[in-house]
């Protein structure tokens, strides 16, 4: 496998991704940049990967009810594991 050139502040994704049930859903996708982009990815404040928030905190970053926020953190968490 040929090695890609990594630019500072930039993601790449692969050509497979665009047929993941996750990034074909918009919400769901949302969701899951929203966990990305808050966890922690140096053990500096707690475990590398992590982040600890509420759902309280999540659903009004998001704008979202409690029914929309527990619906696609299910859905994340059947087609992530």
């Amino acid at each position: 496998m040929a090695e890609k050139e990594v630019k500072k502040g930039y993601t790449g994704f692969s050509n497979e991704l665009v047929n993941d049930p996750i990034i074909k859903n918009s919400k769901a996708w949302t969701l899951f940049s929203y966990c990305l982009f808050k966890a922690y990815f140096d053990d500096k404040y707690g475990e590398a990967g992590t982040f600890t928030t509420t759902q309280i905190e999540m659903r009004k970053n998001l704008n979202w009810d409690n029914k929309t926020l527990k619906k696609f953190m299910e859905f994340l968490k059947i087609k992530v594991i």
